[in-house]
């Protein structure tokens, strides 16, 4: 049974993940998560118990190239990638939203947003030349992290504006997050 936190950038990862990958079959519960209540996502069995991001995700997605990677180099680049996401960008943006007014935080998110704009100037994806769930654990930090900046902060970072849409307006974001309108 998985268990998912709504609207936490963890819970929409491993939602919009599970859209890509049909092959697993997990039923989602609607109920609170039973146990480390602490915890956005929950999976469990009579055997097993996970109730980290990365787990949840290392769990579901075992052998699923078009998410993890088709070789070793890839997996390695996507796992950085979910780390930074879940560590780094999920800190700057409870920092930017429960601290709005300290200008400290508004250069971290600044210095993010340079940072990966330059990353994406000559790439569609994060790794490799299709989605993976790298692109999945970044967008969905990055499209909370968007909404609370304004609108001059997004206008000079068309890369990362280019890549974000791209990946919110795949069918199987629209369907976990909605229809997402970035400028």
């Amino acid at each position: 049974m998985l268990y998912l936190k709504e609207g936490t950038p963890a819970a929409n990862l491993i939602a919009v993940a599970m859209e890509y990958s049909p092959s697993k079959s997990i039923t989602r519960s609607k109920t609170e998560l039973k146990r480390g209540k602490k915890s956005p996502v929950q999976l469990q069995s009579k055997s097993l118990f996970l109730d980290t991001p990365l787990s949840v995700l290392s769990y579901l997605l075992h052998g699923e190239a078009f998410l993890v990677g088709s070789n070793t180099q890839e997996a390695a680049q996507i796992l950085q990638w979910v780390g930074y996401a879940r560590n780094e960008l999920h800190a700057i943006l409870c920092a930017c939203v429960h601290f709005p007014e300290r200008s400290e935080e508004k250069v971290g998110a600044a210095a993010v947003l340079e940072g990966l704009n330059k990353v994406l100037m000559n790439r569609t994806y994060l790794v490799g030349e299709r989605l993976s769930v790298a692109d999945v654990a970044v967008a969905v930090e990055m499209q909370l992290l968007c909404s609370i900046l304004d609108k001059c902060n997004r206008d000079t970072h068309p890369n990362l504006l280019r890549w974000l849409n791209t990946c919110l307006q795949q069918p199987q974001f629209v369907k976990v997050l909605g229809k997402q309108e970035l400028y």
